[in-house]
């Protein structure tokens, strides 16, 4: 009976250092974020800059809000979701899968519509001439990119915007789906198509074909939102820098505009 007495402390001294162990393991661990496909470029150089104030690098998971979105509900595990909009992150409070309060907007998109087609060109700065080069420039292309609307913010926006010009009829059988906005993209990039509707973040460094800002009365706003998963250390830190001045900063020069502008 003495020996199982003995036993008894060191037993339950091991079995609270491997749990401490664990926690600690789980509290390092990097911190893993879903971000939708027209960031993903912004959250590298976001994830570069964190990374050398000398915090621990976030491992990014790019790929379309839906997607991610219907990942985490059947159970992938990550901590921080940067999404293309408001409605997916709405969705995970609303099924109470996300920190209390940490639901909150940190850019807000703008849609290009990118033309390879130079010639077809006017002048003109006016909301309507804007309008009439879009109309121009769509009716024009013989297959036109876009982001699955079903999956991709920036897919439903193209959507609503076509319609507000009243060619969606015209256009039904000119689409080339991509499954979120890189995949539409690389369709335009690669000319495969000759027209598709990009993010501007995306526009930035082209230096082939025509790029029109599309006007944001022609569809609902790119409001993308972010939420945390799991409250770790190292979620919470990287989550508080994506809310800092430096961050922002980040998000504007890659072509963003800031959600309270």
């Amino acid at each position: 009976m003495r020996r199982l007495v003995m036993r008894i402390p060191t037993l339950y001294g091991a079995l609270l250092l491997l749990a401490m162990n664990v926690f600690v393991q789980a509290s390092q661990a990097a911190t893993k974020v879903a971000v939708a496909s027209n960031f993903s470029k912004t959250a590298k150089q976001l994830v570069e800059v964190y990374s050398a104030q000398g915090n621990q690098k976030p491992t990014l998971l790019f790929g379309s809000s839906g997607k991610h979105v219907a990942q985490i509900i059947q159970g992938l595990n990550v901590d921080i979701l940067l999404a293309a909009d408001a409605l997916r992150p709405a969705k995970l409070e609303a099924l109470d899968m996300v920190v209390d309060g940490s639901r909150i907007s940190y850019a807000r998109g703008r849609l290009v519509f990118w033309s390879l087609q130079n010639e077809l060109i006017v002048s003109g700065h006016s909301k309507a001439d804007t309008d009439q080069q879009l109309k121009r420039l769509l009716a024009s292309s013989k297959q036109v990119a876009i982001a699955n609307p079903r999956l991709a913010p920036y897919g439903l926006a193209a959507r609503q915007a076509v319609e507000s010009l009243g060619l969606d009829q015209a256009l039904s059988r000119r689409w080339i789906m991509g499954e979120n906005i890189t995949q539409a993209f690389q369709y335009v990039k690669t000319a495969n198509v000759d027209a598709g509707f990009i993010a501007r973040s995306m526009a930035k460094d082209l230096d082939t074909g025509y790029q029109l800002l599309v006007p944001q009365d022609l569809h609902e706003p790119i409001d993308q939102q972010m939420v945390l998963l799991n409250e770790t250390i190292e979620a919470l830190k990287f989550f508080a820098f994506l809310k800092s001045p430096v961050a922002q900063a980040i998000i504007l020069e890659h072509g963003y505009d800031l959600p309270n502008d």
